[in-house]
């Protein structure tokens, strides 16, 4: 038995008796071991490289990070030998949130994630720019392409995750969806100027490489840049996927997406219905600048080459440069692939979706509402070869409603409705095109409940003329929810059991 005791304390010795992971980085600890507790998050994750303390552990590596905040510029670059040189998977994650004040040594970003075959996960953090540096960063998040084509395709995920710009003390200016959508209409303070004005993004997605390098978005927001939210640069295979995560006050569009690739978008929520908090929801974007509907429209699709997308349970309340007549919700140009917008609400000062469809474009359960009088529900930039079929749609508010050169493979419209009664009102439903409209067309008032974005009944229909008018006796609702109005009787089916005797 002591033998075997000894033989057994001899191999763990051989095979690194006090290598760890997971490790705890806590920057209050006044001495680390170097081993399993560390100070900085840089210093766990060179920990693994060739050579360190913890060189030769099995991936996942994990960092779990208490306390904060840090002042750091994190590097995990495959080609920065004995900092950023890992082999295996990364997470790195928060039990609560943790803010962490990017001081960057370049204008880069003060996160660059460059690796060729490993996945990168965060986990619950507040980033933002740290007042003190010396730069101006570009993005608070670098992504760059792996260097080979033939990699495997790998991820960077950020779950909870809070990108915002920072006063001038250093203090993140929100800390959850809540305090976002509290300072909605205005920073609340003086930025911290570390962000570039005229390229300052939460996360820029590179293409410089021939790799493939995917993003997920879980649950996060991306508060006040000074110009994009997500800047994402694809390669054919790439996918990004952007889930239940709030934008608010971009200077610029929230999302833009580039790039010649056969890639896959995806833009979803849980619930738009629910409200803001429940879906991927951009509001007051863009804040500062629109002087094009490339720059003015809150979701970009720029990327061609037949890339797909898919946006279901997205809400837009994109209005805060009234008067400007580039501000919007949705473009899509470029050669895209099959495009699918279902379950959404837009309320915009100006069009609502700017698409040139050169394959299969759907629009079904949406709500697209115009304030401004030359807002459209539906705008064609240009006669292109695809097709756009509409169903269980809402136009309301001001403007002409579908404009432009209509596809060649054609437009239908059905189970939908377009607003000629009430405060609501459109202007005019099309501009004399040949549209295919189903019998089923409605022109009630839809009583809107609320036309407040940040309110969980936003644009929820209790007009009666809407319940049973959407598609197989569904009631219309958009994307909302369609709510009986006060005082409606309801009738129950149930049957007195005595009138059996009758029977």
């Amino acid at each position: 038995m002591r033998k075997s005791l000894f033989l057994s304390l001899m191999l763990v010795v051989a095979t690194g008796a006090y290598a760890a992971n997971p490790v705890t980085v806590d920057n209050t600890n006044t001495s680390p071991d170097g081993v399993s507790t560390f100070n900085t998050i840089t210093s766990a994750i060179a920990s693994w490289c060739a050579g360190a303390a913890n060189a030769g552990e099995t991936a996942p590596f994990v960092i779990n990070v208490v306390n904060g905040p840090y002042t750091e510029n994190i590097r995990i670059n495959k080609d920065l030998a004995g900092l950023g040189d890992i082999v295996g998977e990364l997470i790195i994650q928060a039990e609560n949130p943790v803010n962490i004040r990017l001081n960057p040594s370049g204008v880069t970003g003060g996160i660059l994630v460059y690796q060729d075959t490993h996945n990168v996960t965060f986990r619950n953090f507040i980033l933002s720019p740290h007042p003190g540096s010396s730069y101006i960063m570009n993005a608070l998040v670098t992504i760059n392409d792996p260097a080979s084509p033939a990699m495997t395709r790998n991820w960077v995920k950020f779950y909870d995750c809070v990108f915002t710009e920072a006063f001038a003390t250093g203090e993140p200016m929100v800390t959850d969806k809540a305090s976002a959508l509290a300072n909605k209409d205005a920073l609340p303070g003086a930025r911290s100027t570390r962000m570039s004005s005229t390229a300052g993004k939460c996360i820029l997605k590179g293409a410089t490489n021939n790799g493939l390098q995917s993003v997920r978005l879980d649950n996060c927001v991306f508060y006040g840049p000074p110009q994009i939210g997500f800047e994402l640069n694809v390669r054919t295979g790439d996918e990004i996927q952007v889930h239940d995560t709030l934008v608010v006050l971009c200077g610029f569009s929230a999302f833009r997406c580039l790039g010649n690739a056969v890639a896959h978008h995806s833009f979803t929520g849980t619930d738009v219905g629910a409200g803001p908090t429940q879906c991927t929801a951009i509001i007051n974007s863009p804040s500062t600048t629109a002087t094009t509907d490339d720059n003015g429209k809150a979701l970009r699709l720029a990327s061609s080459a037949a890339a797909t997308t898919t946006i279901s349970n997205v809400l837009i309340s994109n209005s805060f440069l009234a008067g400007n007549a580039f501000i919007g919700g949705i473009n899509i140009n470029g050669n895209q692939g099959n495009v699918s917008i279902e379950d959404v609400i837009i309320d915009t000062y100006g069009t609502a979706i700017l698409v040139q469809p050169a394959n299969t474009c759907t629009v079904s359960n949406a709500t697209l509402h115009t304030s401004g009088a030359g807002g459209a529900g539906i705008a064609f930039t240009a006669a292109a070869a695809g097709s756009l079929t509409v169903a269980d749609t809402i136009f309301s508010g001001a403007g002409t409603k579908i404009v432009g050169d209509l596809p060649t493979g054609g437009l239908s419209v059905n189970y939908s409705a377009f607003v000629e009664n009430g405060s609501d009102a459109i202007t005019a439903r099309d501009a004399g095109q040949s549209i295919t409209y189903g019998a089923n067309i409605i022109t009630a008032d839809p009583q809107y409940v609320s036309k407040d974005a940040t309110s969980a009944n936003a644009f929820d229909v209790r007009g009666l003329t809407y319940k049973g008018a959407g598609s197989a006796g569904s009631n219309l609702a958009g994307g909302a929810d369609f709510i009986l109005p006060p005082d409606t009787p309801t009738h129950s089916t149930s049957v007195d059991p005595s009138w059996e005797l009758y029977d």
